[in-house]
Formats: structure tokens, C-alpha cells, sequence
């Protein structure tokens, strides 16, 4: 029993590893600031401040002031960090306007979070639609989710019979299921979901995966500046 574990345990770490990872788990961990209570209370504590909107989304905004910085510089740099940062996982440009000073972009942020099982692993994935809008020292990011994506990893074994249909030997192998799963049904948005943990650690994380991108991409803009955050919801042109 000792030794089918330790092999369960090998074959789902290196499941793990063999996808591609955009940000470690130590650095995701530095910006999640929900760590005082339980994974559903601060669950709850986010869906508090983050509401879905009329197309159940989960949208977070931030704005950011750079005084001395030109609509286009700002546009320079985070299409610059975009490419070579987001663009080692799956990445698409939708909207490169640098006369209107918009920049939207679909970008897959794996392996944000797992949760082990008795008999399977949940690993989670996000893919935001992130809108970067710019004016004269200002600049605005939202970040659209619809859903998570899942990889349910468990492990198979095929048997293999002798003459007197006996089973002589079994050959382990990791499955992946592949699913996606609805913000609007999963916890807290949702108190019927049946993973209530699995959600609710994907909520925190991804909260956390976006403040960790914002702090990336205002490092690249400029350090050691006086920046303003504005975690209000604006979706007008008078921001």
C-alpha cells in the first residue's frame, strides 16, 4: 500500500511539472492577501467585493497614474512585457490600437492551483480576456473570466491476464480530463456547487495571479513612483 502511494504521488508530480507554468507558486502565494480564515470564508470575502456581471463574469478593475507619462510610452511597455512575458503560454492579441490607446489580449494562465484528492487531482487554469486602456498618464486594466478550466489527473491501470484470466501484472497511467467550469456555478457564487474547496481556492488565486500581474507590468512602467489604484468598477470612457 506504501509503495502504490509513493507511485500515485510521483506520477501526479510529474504530471504537474510537465505543463507549463507562467507563475510559480511562491510567487502567486506573495500576492494573496486572503490567507486569514478558511478557503470558503475567503471565498466569500472576495465574492463580497467582486460581483459577476450580466454576462457572469468575474471583472476586476484597476486603475493606475503615471504623471510624465504619454499615452504612447505607456502603451510601449505593457505591449513589450505582453510579448515577452505572456506570450511563453498561450496568448492572443485581439485589439492593437495605439492611436486609441487599447490593447486587449486572451492569455492562458496555468496551473494557478490544485487541490489532491483520495483518488484524483484538480488542477486549475484560468484564460482572462485582459483589456489595457491608456490616456495621457493614466492607464486602466479589467480582467473578463467566464470560467476555469480543469484538469481532473487520475490514475489508470490496465490489467494484463495470464492464460487462467488471472490479473499478473498492472500498468499504471495518469488520465486527464479536461472541463470547464462556470464562475457563475462555482463557489460563492454558487452555495450548490459540490467542490465548494477546489472552487474557492481557484477564486483566491486568481485574485491573486491578477494582482500579481498588475505589479509586474506598473514595475515595467516605472519604480518608486506615487501610483494611484482606483479598484472601482468604471466601464466609461471617463475614467
Amino acid at each position: 500500500m506504501k509503495s502504490f502511494s509513493l507511485l500515485f504521488v510521483l506520477l501526479f508530480s510529474w504530471n504537474l511539472s510537465a505543463n507549463a507554468q507562467l507563475f510559480s507558486e511562491e510567487e502567486i502565494a506573495q500576492f494573496n492577501i486572503y490567507t486569514k480564515f478558511s478557503y470558503k470564508k475567503n471565498a466569500k470575502d472576495i465574492e463580497k467585493e467582486y460581483k459577476l456581471n450580466e454576462e457572469n463574469e468575474l471583472v476586476v478593475r484597476n486603475i493606475y497614474e503615471y504623471p510624465g507619462k504619454s499615452k504612447t510610452q505607456l502603451y510601449d511597455i505593457v505591449y513589450n512585457w505582453v510579448i515577452n512575458t505572456l506570450s511563453k503560454t498561450k496568448t492572443t492579441i485581439l485589439v492593437n490600437d495605439i492611436e486609441g490607446g487599447h490593447l486587449n489580449i486572451r492569455c492562458l494562465i496555468p496551473n494557478i492551483a490544485s487541490n489532491d484528492l483520495v483518488d484524483h487531482t484538480y488542477y486549475v487554469s484560468i484564460y482572462p480576456l485582459i483589456k489595457f486602456d491608456f490616456k495621457e498618464n493614466r492607464m486602466r486594466i479589467t480582467y473578463f473570466l467566464h470560467d476555469y478550466d480543469i484538469t481532473t489527473s487520475y490514475l489508470h491501470f490496465d490489467n494484463y491476464y495470464n492464460k487462467n484470466f488471472e490479473i499478473v501484472a498492472m500498468h499504471p497511467e495518469v488520465k486527464n480530463d479536461i472541463s470547464n467550469w462556470q464562475i457563475e456555478k462555482c463557489y460563492p457564487y454558487d452555495y450548490k456547487d459540490t467542490r465548494p474547496i477546489t472552487s474557492s481556492m481557484a477564486l483566491i488565486n486568481t485574485i491573486a495571479c491578477f494582482k500579481l500581474i498588475n505589479n509586474k507590468i506598473d514595475y515595467n512602467i516605472i519604480n518608486n513612483i506615487h501610483k494611484k489604484n482606483d479598484d472601482s468598477y468604471s466601464d466609461n470612457d471617463n475614467w
